[in-house]
């Protein structure tokens, strides 16, 4: 990013400006920080100039044909398209620090656009920013360690680490002879919760939660929530980032095993009036207090999304 210069400042600030800093004087070699954590509006994300030198020649299709030839799951289409200046973007499936997630590189019209999107998401608390140039990545911010920075850092440098083994799907779609009751939003509440089972925005899909087990995880408590997705539409859907589950324990929410193994992820394409069964894992904080399901649909921006909840008690 590179801004008219006052006529009068120092050597050094023009170089430090020219070289990817955040339009402020800075050392030659700038630590690695989070925008999150500083007040300057245009500070840089993780993936900044001194870790991750901006490549003029990198596009996104250079990046996509590397992290294929690295051996990731890849689709088109991404997880920011409320973001201003976003030309393209890609999907990327991960497994990473106990978890089978998919993660989305972003192509920004320019540097500056970057930056500015690496600092909203940032600011918003829920995924830490990566950024290389004019392509932005994020990841959750919760979930902790280290090998899903890593690897996407390296995909957003064009040379990515090689892609660890995805666990195999064990459900196929299965057409759907269940009777579904019309779509009627005026028949939901207005806060748009519906217990056991309904749609999601728009009516073209229907949840219905089928129940919850307890299970021995590994050597810890957990559950195994069940549910059912069926597409109501006139056309296929891909269910690869269509919802959002969150499985709660006293309003904490649970997270997924090692090695989870997530037939969400690897299930893409389901056809008109097609059902699909999910079976999704967690570890408890502990085997009293109730859980609570909820399921609506990823990245709606409404106020009370329509969502599909649940309550389990556990004794």
């Amino acid at each position: 990013m590179i801004r008219i210069i006052i006529f009068l400042l120092i050597l050094a600030i023009a170089c430090a400006a020219f070289t990817g800093c955040a339009n402020q004087a800075a050392p030659e070699k700038q630590p690695e920080t989070t925008s999150a954590a500083a007040e300057s509006p245009t500070v840089q994300s993780p993936v900044s100039a001194t870790t991750a030198p901006a490549n003029a020649d990198l596009t996104l299709a250079a990046i996509k044909k590397a992290a294929e030839a690295a051996g990731y799951i890849i689709s088109d289409g991404h997880q920011f398209i409320l973001m201003d200046g976003i030309v393209g973007g890609i999907t990327i499936e991960i497994v990473a620090d106990g978890a089978h997630t998919l993660y989305s590189v972003a192509e920004c019209e320019t540097e500056e656009v970057a930056v500015r999107n690496a600092k909203n998401i940032d600011d918003a608390g829920y995924a830490v920013a990566l950024r290389n140039g004019k392509f932005i990545s994020s990841y959750d911010a919760e979930r902790k360690g280290e090998e899903r920075k890593e690897i996407l850092t390296s995909i957003l440098a064009g040379n990515p680490l090689p892609a660890p083994p995805y666990p195999a799907a064990t459900q196929t779609p299965q057409q759907n002879l269940e009777v579904i009751p019309a779509y009627d939003r005026d028949a939901i509440p207005d806060d748009g919760m519906q217990e056991g089972q309904g749609f999601v925005e728009y009516g073209d899909l229907f949840i219905k939660i089928i129940g919850m087990e307890k299970k021995l995880l590994g050597d810890q408590p957990g559950i195994v929530l069940n549910y059912e997705l069926t597409n109501l539409s006139d056309e296929s859907v891909d269910t690869q980032g269509a919802l959002y589950v969150e499985v709660l324990q006293n309003g904490r929410e649970l997270k997924h095993p090692d090695a989870f193994e997530s037939v969400y992820l690897t299930i893409t394409e389901l056809a008109p009036n097609e059902t699909l069964a999910f079976y999704d894992e967690y570890l408890l904080d502990n085997e009293m207090d109730p859980v609570e399901a909820k399921i609506r649909q990823f990245l709606v921006m409404v106020s009370d999304p329509l969502c599909v909840y649940k309550t389990f008690p556990l004794d």
